[in-house]
């Protein structure tokens, strides 16, 4: 009897060694897939905010009646670089100088034509870090926007 009982327990302990196995690779397949849901949300959230912000800031921007307004409100509400204005958000979206999470970058470039001037504004938003589950090297990109306005010399909204 003891013989007997000694055999189904080998069978047993085969079983629930091999079970065990199942269950563990099957609970770190969903855990990394429940983690990278996670990250999925976040990245999905930071495009729908910098989406928000990045059509904000281009319709004050195409809400000016000349270039020298324009250049004015980019001045006085973003910091100059070299050949871009930029400003800053923490990881909550607020602006800030210290806890850089993410960059608003905005490009102009006029062309002259005879009867006005036609600016070229591409607005970036990027996030410094990279997100989990992405390489090094992949792009930070969370948003863009390329628009044109064009100022009118003379006529209804020049001199």
């Amino acid at each position: 009897m003891k013989n007997k009982l000694i055999i189904n327990s080998k069978v047993s302990l085969i079983e629930i060694v091999f079970s065990t196995l199942i269950f563990a690779v099957a609970g770190i397949i969903m855990i990394k897939s429940f983690a990278y849901g996670r990250y999925t949300q976040i990245m999905a959230n930071d495009k729908v905010r910098a989406g928000a912000i990045a059509q904000s800031v281009a319709e004050m921007i195409k809400a000016s009646n000349s270039v020298e307004e324009l250049n004015n409100f980019l001045d006085t509400s973003f910091t100059k670089n070299k050949n871009s204005y930029v400003e800053h958000f923490d990881k909550d979206w607020n602006l800030s100088d210290e806890n850089q999470e993410y960059e608003l970058s905005i490009v102009l470039s006029e062309e002259k034509k005879v009867s006005g001037d036609l600016v070229s504004i591409s607005i970036f938003i990027e996030k410094n870090n990279n997100y989990p589950f992405m390489k090094k090297g992949e792009h930070k990109l969370v948003y863009s926007i390329e628009t044109k306005k064009f100022f009118p010399h003379g006529g209804a909204y020049g001199e």
